[in-house]
């Protein structure tokens, strides 16, 4: 990718250079003509034509030359973007490899229709949605009593509202887990390397 911007470059240099020395003759052929017409006073209307054509010849160089370099210009910002973009991906996976998404959807899609809504109803839930301030709703329970899949429904439940509430935080989550196969689920440090990646990013794709 790198070989191929400063292939650009230089080619974007090389036009640039070629128009630019074309537009330097023009003007050189302008100031000529104005330095022979303070010597010409009979055929001064000869010379004024003639450098109307000069002015009327640079503006359509001008012209010309505004169309190339706007679409180059626009190539180079897109390789630009796409270097950004590959940059920050790097940067995500520094931060965190974790599958954060994949642990939500593999319960969110056994969730019954209406099940875990009645959390939404309780009086603790609306206040600790409504409130202003920063708090926390403690969920607990004895380990299978149903609480991943009472997260999995507020997760579901506060994305469907985030395109209606304007200016909302963006949403993160996090399944932690004590499994020997994924012990990173049960490290504080990789909690908030994922917390941070995911409030750094708009799409978690």
């Amino acid at each position: 990718m790198d070989g191929y911007v400063l292939l650009i470059s230089g080619e974007v240099l090389g036009q640039t250079n070629n128009k630019l020395c074309m537009v330097e003759g023009t003007v050189t052929n302008i100031a000529l003509r104005l330095r022979k017409l303070d010597r010409i006073d009979a055929r001064s209307d000869t010379v004024q034509g003639l450098l109307e054509d000069e002015i009327r010849s640079l503006e359509k160089i001008l012209m010309d030359w505004n169309v190339p370099i706007a679409r180059m210009a626009t190539k180079v910002s897109a390789i630009d973007d796409d270097l950004k973009e590959s940059e920050r991906l790097k940067i995500f996976e520094w931060l965190s490899m974790i599958r954060y998404i994949g642990h939500y959807r593999s319960r969110e899609k056994i969730l019954m229709p209406e099940s875990g809504t009645w959390l939404m109803e309780k009086p603790e839930f609306v206040e600790w949605m409504d409130s202003s301030t920063s708090s926390i709703l403690w969920l607990h329970g004895i380990p299978g009593s149903g609480k991943s899949m009472l997260v999995a429904r507020v997760i579901q439940y506060m994305q469907s509202r985030m395109p209606e509430a304007d200016g909302q935080a963006p949403l993160a989550y996090f399944y932690c887990a004590r499994t020997a196969n994924e012990p990173e689920r049960s490290d504080p440090v990789e909690l908030l390397r994922s917390i941070i990646e995911q409030l750094s990013c708009c799409d978690e794709e």
